[in-house]
C-alpha cells in the first residue's frame, strides 16, 4: 500500500519537512521531489526509514511537490507513490545583530545583519559499507545534549579510511582532538556501515572511552556521524567526507569570500569584544578554505576550513597561550539569503581567564553569529573601481562610524571621502582615521589616533559586499571597538 496522509510544510524557513503514515511490513521510504504535478518527472531525493524527512535542499520561495512511496526490502517490492503533496520554504525573516542597526554610540554596532534562524541539518539515511566511503573525512566534536540553537564544542576529529579490496573490508585510522588532548584510534567498518573504537581518556580517572560511528548518506553526500561516551559526557561526532576534486567534481562553494563574526552591541566593551571580528578567504575547488583576520577581541587569527559536496564549510581553531587557552569553531552552511549572506553558521567561541591578558582577563564563551558573503574583486576597466558598488565617484561618499576601544568620544556618520584606490582620510578636533582597502581581497586595514593622547588604535575588517557594508575590529589598549563605513548616497539624490 502507498503511504497515507502524506503532507508537505509551508512556513517552515529552515527546511520543509515531509511527513507520511507508517505501511504495514515496510522497511523503508523512497522520498521523490519535483516542480510539476506529474511524478514521472521528480527525482528520488533520500531513501529513509523515518516517517518524516527535513529538505533543507530546497530552495527559499519556490514550491516543490513530493511523492512518497514504500518499499519491502525482503523481495525488494515497491507501493505506488503517495502524492502529491506541495511544500513551500519562505524566506527567514532577518532580525538585526548581533551587530547592531548603525550608529557609532556606545552600546550601538556596525549594522551588520544576521539570519533570524539556523540552517537546518540535512536528512541523513544509514549508509553500508562500500568502497566509496574511502577517502579522508574531517568533522567537529560538540556536545550532543547542547540545545539545538546552541554549538557547544569539544574538539575536531579527522580519519583516513582505506579500503582493502581482496578482503572487501575498510579499516579506518582516526584522530580525536578532544577536551585538549589527541588520541590515534583504528576501526574495521563493519557490513553495515558501523566503525566502533575505543581509547583510555588522559584525564585524571583515566575514563575507557567508546566512540561509535555510522556512515549515512544525505541529499548531497556523505557523512560519518556518532557519539563518544564514558566519562560522564556524551559527545556528537559530525565528519564530512572529503570527496571533492579539483577536475572532476569540483566544490561548487569555490570562490573568495569575506567573513564577518558580528559584536552584540547590548554587551559591555570592557568585558566581551565590542568589535565585528573579520576575515578574507578563499575556498578551493578540492573544497578546502583558508582564512586570514582578526577576531572582534583583537586577536589575529587564521585558520583552514573543510568541505564536502553538501555545501557545509567546518573548522576547529585552537587560540591562545597560556591559562587564556580557547579556540573558535563551527560551521558554515551555504544557503544564500537576499542582501544578508551567502552562508551562515553559530559558532563556538572560548577564551579563558588569564589575569596577565590586558584585555577581557576574565575571559568568555560565546555563542558567536557568523555571515559570509562572496567577494568580487573591483575592475576600473568595467567602471567598478570601488570594494563596494554602492559607492558614487563623487566627493563626500562615505560615511564613517567608529566607537568603543578606549576612546571617549567616537564618530557617528561622519563623511568622508572613499577614493578610487579604496583609500579614506578622516581628520577631525580629536580623531585622525586613515584606512585602505586591498581590492584582490577586500581587506580593510588602517589607524585610528587620538590626538589628545597620542594613542594609535589599529583596525582590520572586511569588504562585506552582501550587505553593501565594510566592517571590522578597533583594537584598544584595553578593550576593543567596531569601526564601519558605508555609501553616502543621500547627498547625491
Amino acid at each position: 500500500d502507498a503511504p497515507g496522509a502524506l503532507a508537505a510544510t509551508n512556513d517552515q524557513s529552515d527546511a520543509i519537512t515531509v511527513s507520511w503514515n507508517a505501511v504495514t511490513d515496510a522497511d523503508d521510504y523512497l522520498v521523490y521531489r519535483g516542480t510539476g504535478s506529474d511524478s514521472v518527472n521528480a527525482s528520488l531525493l533520500t531513501i529513509t526509514a523515518s516517517l518524516s524527512v527535513a529538505d533543507t535542499s530546497a530552495a527559499f520561495d519556490q514550491t516543490y511537490v513530493y511523492w512518497v512511496a514504500a518499499r519491502r526490502n525482503t523481495d525488494g517490492a515497491v507501493s505506488d507513490p503517495a502524492g502529491p503533496a506541495s511544500g513551500f520554504r519562505p524566506t527567514p525573516v532577518v532580525i538585526p545583530p548581533p551587530g547592531g542597526d548603525g550608529g557609532g554610540d556606545e552600546g550601538e554596532g556596525s549594522g551588520i545583519e544576521t539570519p533570524g534562524d539556523m540552517a537546518g541539518p540535512p536528512s541523513e539515511t544509514e549508509a553500508p559499507y562500500s568502497a566509496e566511503l574511502a577517502g579522508r573525512w574531517w568533522g567537529l566534536i560538540h556536545e550532543a545534549d547542547a540545545p539545538a540553537d546552541e554549538v557547544s564544542l569539544a574538539g575536531c576529529a579527522a580519519a583516513h579510511v582505506t579500503h582493502l579490496r581482496r578482503a572487501g573490508i575498510g579499516i579506518a585510522t582516526l584522530v580525536l582532538d578532544y577536551d585538549g588532548a589527541r588520541y590515534r584510534l583504528r576501526a574495521v567498518a563493519t557490513e553495515n556501515g558501523e566503525l566502533l573504537a575505543g581509547f583510555t581518556k588522559r584525564d585524571a580517572d583515566r575514563s575507557a572511552m567508546s566512540l561509535a560511528l555510522q556512515f549515512v548518506e544525505t541529499g548531497a553526500g556523505r557523512k560519518l556521524v556518532g557519539e563518544l561516551s564514558g566519562d560522564g559526557k556524551l559527545s556528537a561526532l559530525e565528519l564530512c567526507q572529503r570527496s571533492l576534486d579539483p577536475r572532476h567534481d569540483p566544490a561548487a562553494i569555490a570562490g573568495r569570500y569575506t567573513l564577518v563574526l558580528p559584536a552584540d552591541p547590548a554587551a559591555d566593551s570592557s568585558l566581551l569584544p565590542g568589535g565585528d571580528g573579520a576575515a578574507v578567504g578563499l575556498v578551493a575547488r578540492n573544497g578546502v578554505g583558508r582564512f586570514v583576520g582578526w577576531l572582534g577581541d583583537g586577536t589575529p587569527i587564521s585558520f583552514v576550513a573543510f568541505s564536502g559536496p553538501d555545501g557545509e564549510l567546518m573548522f576547529f581553531r585552537h587560540l591562545y597561550g597560556g591559562d587564556a587557552r580557547g579556540w573558535l569553531g563551527g560551521k558554515l552552511t551555504f544557503r544564500e539569503i537576499a542582501n544578508v549572506s551567502d552562508a551562515d553558521g553559530i559558532l563556538h567561541w572560548v577564551r579563558n581567564a588569564d589575569e596577565r591578558q590586558a584585555r577581557f582577563s576574565d575571559g568568555f564563551d560565546l555563542q558567536q553569529a557568523a555571515v559570509l558573503s562572496a567577494y568580487e574583486s573591483p575592475d576600473p576597466r568595467d567602471g567598478r573601481p570601488f570594494v563596494l558598488d554602492t559607492f558614487l565617484d563623487e566627493p563626500a561618499n562615505g560615511l564613517l562610524s567608529l566607537a568603543g576601544g578606549g576612546l571617549i568620544d567616537g564618530l557617528d556618520m561622519e563623511s568622508i571621502d572613499w577614493t578610487r584606490r579604496n583609500r579614506f582620510r578622516h581628520d577631525g578636533e580629536t580623531l585622525l582615521v586613515l584606512g585602505r582597502a586591498v581590492p584582490g581581497t577586500g581587506c580593510l586595514m588602517g589607524v585610528c589616533i587620538d590626538k589628545e593622547t597620542r594613542t594609535r588604535l589599529p583596525f582590520r575588517g572586511v569588504a562585506f559586499q552582501k550587505q553593501e557594508l565594510i566592517t571590522g575590529t578597533l583594537r584598544g589598549p584595553e578593550s576593543t571597538g567596531f569601526i564601519s563605513v558605508e555609501a553616502n548616497t543621500t547627498a547625491f539624490r
